[in-house]
């Protein structure tokens, strides 16, 4: 029976992996993407390149350092599809770590709970495209999430050893502090995630009556990194610019439109994937008889992390900006939470079953959880976009537009609209013409292949926060 059931946990698991890596192959260059070459091309030396970011767009350093190493080759767009298959691999692999390490029997391959953590956001991610196939959007959110699974995983280690009065080694709390940092200037939301993370554990050992310098300092030096990201030259211009888009508001609409936001954001096929996710995860441990390594952390403290980092982040843009926030970074606060979402699961302190029992209701969880590819998400999009061959035809699009480009003498390009897009990995196309809201993408796009004017012939339009 367990040989059985191992089987069919591998094949999911090789499905799942397949499943997202397969449209790594067919992603194309979009929007933000051709900014780096741009202003690379624009700067004198390296550090005024980063220097610009700094100042005119966002605090995000090592988010700007990364971009433009990528993406600043004249043909970038060749190792595009390698670096968004590097990051997808890195995001599966640093997932299916922090799992092993969760959990107390790491004999058992934790392959099947990471695929299965995976299909939750596949299924529920509110834009697909920018989490996992959209290069810029990748290292900025992907990476941050990568980054604040690993600091979660340290944080805990480090948790530990002082509940049972262990030495923490300098060179875990450096990693830790590293992570922390590093999630911070990759992307600003991560502080949040990072300063619940670390007010769970101070609670935890005032309570104690173990409370540890270590952790003071490190949130003092969290708040001077989160200060140097979001009070830069640069994300001061960006938010008048979307405050400047948004008609301003009383605190008691937008308090309104805050708890709209609450109620849009809970959807039935969240509720029943969430639902059938944490059946799948506790008849796993049941299964396997396995357990958590952190279970001095309660799991009503791990649905306060949830919410307050579900919670802060849109009442903090609201308040701030004076809208919702993009799809593009709830993505990131959803993928944190949803990591939450299994330590929760694992954490539950359940009485055994005997396998007998388990084994048919185990089934019959991962034909449900699975099965929802089949209603209307993000899992049925992606699968009949390969289904029905749209990424390809979507990649020869693009070569097409390519080699127009390469062989076109004239200054002044008019491409074809994109047809049949595959919405699971396309974001958003290039304007028609200079009157529209993004054309600054077309004059980018346009230098980039040594143009003077990049049009679009007609109305394909899809806009950027669906």
């Amino acid at each position: 029976m367990f040989q059985r059931i191992r089987k069919v946990e591998l094949g999911i698991s090789l499905a799942v992996l397949i499943l997202i890596i397969i449209p790594a192959c067919y992603v194309q260059p979009q929007l933000d993407d051709y900014s780096w070459p741009y202003v690379f091309k624009h700067s004198n030396t390296f550090f005024e390149n980063q220097q610009l970011w700094y100042t005119k767009v966002n605090g995000r350093i090592l988010a700007s350092f990364i971009s433009t190493l990528l993406m600043s080759g004249y043909k970038y767009y060749f190792i595009y599809s390698i670096s968004v298959f590097t990051i997808l691999v890195l995001f599966y692999t640093c997932i299916n770590y922090v799992l092993t390490k969760i959990l107390n029997k790491g004999a058992v391959s934790t392959s099947f709970i990471t695929s299965t953590l995976i299909f939750f956001m596949l299924l529920n991610l509110p834009q697909l495209s920018t989490f996992f196939y959209w290069l810029t959007g990748s290292i900025v959110y992907l990476i941050s999430f990568i980054l604040c699974s690993l600091f979660l995983l340290f944080g805990l280690n480090i948790f530990k050893k002082i509940i049972l009065e262990k030495d923490v080694s300098l060179k875990c709390f450096f990693v830790y502090m590293l992570l922390g940092i590093s999630a911070i200037l990759f992307y600003e939301l991560s502080f949040i995630f990072i300063f619940s993370i670390w007010g769970l554990f101070s609670l935890f050992l005032i309570r104690r009556g173990k409370i540890n310098k270590l952790f003071f300092l490190s949130i003092f030096i969290f708040f001077i990194f989160f200060i140097l990201n979001i009070y830069a030259p640069g994300s001061f211009i960006k938010t008048i610019e979307y405050s400047n888009m948004e008609s301003k508001r009383n605190f008691y609409s937008l308090l309104l439109q805050f708890f709209s936001v609450i109620n849009n954001s809970i959807n039935l096929t969240q509720i029943l994937s969430l639902i059938l996710m944490g059946l799948l995860v506790i008849l796993y441990k049941l299964n396997y008889n396995l357990g958590s390594n952190f279970l001095a952390i309660k799991s009503s403290f791990i649905l306060i992390l949830i919410l307050f980092n579900f919670i802060v982040p849109h009442f903090l843009y609201l308040i701030k900006i004076g809208t919702v926030i993009p799809d593009r970074a709830q993505n990131f606060i959803f993928a944190i939470n949803s990591l939450l979402y299994i330590l929760f699961f694992l954490n539950l302190n359940l009485p055994k079953i005997k396998i007998r029992y388990i084994s048919p209701v185990y089934y019959a969880t991962i034909l449900a959880f699975f099965g929802m590819c089949f209603l209307p998400n993000n899992a049925r999009v992606l699968l009949g976009d390969i289904k029905h061959d749209r990424l390809n035809l979507y990649a020869q699009q693009f070569k097409k537009r390519y080699i127009k480009l390469k062989n076109e003498k004239n200054s002044n390009v008019t491409l074809d609209q994109l047809k049949n897009v595959p919405e699971s990995i396309f974001y958003y196309d290039l304007e028609i013409d200079s009157t529209g809201i993004n054309y600054f993408y077309n004059e980018q796009f346009a230098d980039f292949y040594s143009k003077a004017k990049i049009n679009r012939s007609s109305v394909n339009r899809f806009p950027i926060n669906k």
